[in-house]
């Protein structure tokens, strides 16, 4: 049996617009035959800094281990059109590195708190890949695959797994100004 966990989610209740977790539940998880507990969710209507403990244990105890890390067999993100990935938004990227557990992140704007995987532990996936659509990622997606511009500053750019599998799904408007 397949088991699902998440790389972040937004502090909301699982029916809120904002929820990760409704989203997968509602175009994957009522559309498949899966037990739920097959389903590891963060619970994002606890208190923040509670479920970072008990998602960050909830990993350790049910993943295998890596590196002395929780990984994942797969990982899928996205990016947004400022360079984030997960929850780890440019400005705080710093505070995701060396660390081996979940964190609380916020957003930039909004201030909403978020529970997110650090980079150590997204790195530590068996694989990961890259989903990204839209216009407005073109610029940001060229910059990191091709290692040019601004990409430094974009935390998405480290994401690098220890097992080298890195792939990348775009479409044909995040793809367009890719030059090679």
């Amino acid at each position: 049996d397949a088991n699902f966990y998440w790389i972040d989610e937004r502090c909301v209740s699982p029916n809120s617009e904002e929820s990760n977790f409704k989203s997968a539940n509602e175009y994957l998880f009522k559309n498949i035959n899966i037990h739920l507990n097959n389903i590891n969710r963060i619970i994002g209507e606890n208190d923040p800094k509670v479920e970072v403990k008990r998602y960050s244990d909830l990993l350790t105890k049910n993943l295998d281990s890596i590196n002395n890390l929780p990984s994942l067999d797969l990982s899928i993100l996205g990016i947004g059109n400022d360079g984030h990935t997960a929850s780890i938004f440019p400005y705080q990227r710093e505070k995701f590195q060396n660390i081996n557990q979940c964190l609380l992140a916020k957003h930039p704007i909004s201030k909403q708190k978020r529970v997110t995987l650090s980079q150590n532990l997204i790195n530590n996936s068996k694989e990961i890949i890259f989903q990204v659509t839209g216009n407005v990622k073109s610029t940001v997606v060229d910059e990191i695959i091709n290692e040019i511009g601004n990409h430094k500053s974009y935390p998405a750019s480290y994401i690098n797994p220890t097992s080298g599998k890195l792939s990348w799904y775009l479409d044909f408007h995040s793809a367009k100004k890719l030059t090679k």
